[in-house]
């Protein structure tokens, strides 16, 4: 698929076994400290509950849900609810 063509391997953060498991927030710590950026600077997208609580855990300056499934995601208010990527805009960062 190329996807170095997009993305540089070495900023590639996943589950390699080193890390525990979401709601744990070491995943997205781990890639705070690889990009360079502070959790306040960071906007995670996500549409699992255990991902949602990761990032939360990780402190994530903004924290955008995910809802191509139409669940339940009440237990989070404070976050912005999209449902299809499209939906993305300069507002969702304020």
């Amino acid at each position: 698929m190329n996807l170095s063509d997009w993305f540089s391997p070495d900023k590639v953060v996943y589950d390699d076994g080193t890390v525990k498991g979401k709601p744990n927030p070491d995943l997205y710590i781990k890639a705070m400290k690889l990009l360079n950026q502070s959790a306040t600077e960071i906007v995670i997208f996500e549409d699992a509950v255990a991902g949602i609580q990761a990032a939360r855990n990780a402190a994530a300056g903004k924290v955008i849900i995910v809802n191509s499934n139409q669940d339940d995601y009440s237990a989070f208010p404070s976050y912005s609810i999209i449902q299809h990527f499209d939906e993305v805009d300069r507002r969702l960062f304020i």
